[in-house]
């Protein structure tokens, strides 16, 4: 409220151009990254926001959203090491909290085109569940994975479509790196790297 009282009083946006409203979205995040040679998983989930707009102009409108983004993912790898064979899976849970900015650019009067950067932190959680083989014997052990939460930014871009007096069908596509961290003294910190696609619907009142 008090952003948006500061740029109606700059001049920026009159108070009966700004609406409000929720926005969920479904999203697949695409990874070929690995860390310390434990493969990172693609993953999947939802993203919440609930957004202010703002319109400057017929052509533009602001966005500033806080979003969560649940998301799971779990990757199986296997090797051999001096005759054993090893399988491990890793699940992994993975929660951004962010902030985000999206200036729009109306195309025509039922579709825009935006543009979107979001700051904040990445709740993270994981184990791993490992297998080893040798003849017939076996063994078996789950342990947390040793990977803390951290900073977390994204950029990307993306369309919304009028599909009702108060929908929009909103198409996106984010690149995000979330700052990891390790428990291992002997690991150092990652920078998991991620091709975010989403599509859901966002609602203004």
């Amino acid at each position: 409220m008090l952003l948006t009282a500061a740029l109606g009083c700059g001049g920026i946006v009159q108070a009966d151009e700004v609406v409000s409203g929720p926005t969920v979205e479904a999203i697949f995040g695409i990874t070929s990254d690995s860390w310390d040679d434990l493969e990172l998983p693609n993953t999947t989930g939802l993203r919440g926001s609930y957004s202010v707009f703002m319109q400057s102009s017929p052509k533009v409108t602001h966005e500033l959203a806080l979003s969560l983004a649940p998301q799971w993912g779990c990757k199986t790898t296997s090797e051999y090491y001096e005759g054993v064979h090893i399988s491990a899976k890793l699940d992994a849970f993975m929660m951004p909290i962010t902030l985000g900015y999206k200036p729009h650019f109306s195309l025509s009067e039922k579709a825009d085109l935006f543009l979107s950067a979001r700051l904040g932190y990445a709740l993270v959680d994981a184990d791993i569940d490992a297998v080893a083989y040798s003849g017939y014997s076996s063994g078996h052990a789950k342990m947390d994975a040793g990977i803390d939460g951290g900073f977390v930014s994204a950029i990307g871009l993306g369309f919304s479509f009028k599909i009702g007096e108060h929908a929009n069908l909103i198409i996106g596509y984010e690149f995000q790196a979330s700052r990891l961290k390790s428990d291992e003294v002997d690991v150092s910190d990652h920078t998991f790297k991620q091709h975010v696609i989403s599509c859901g619907a966002a609602f203004k009142f």
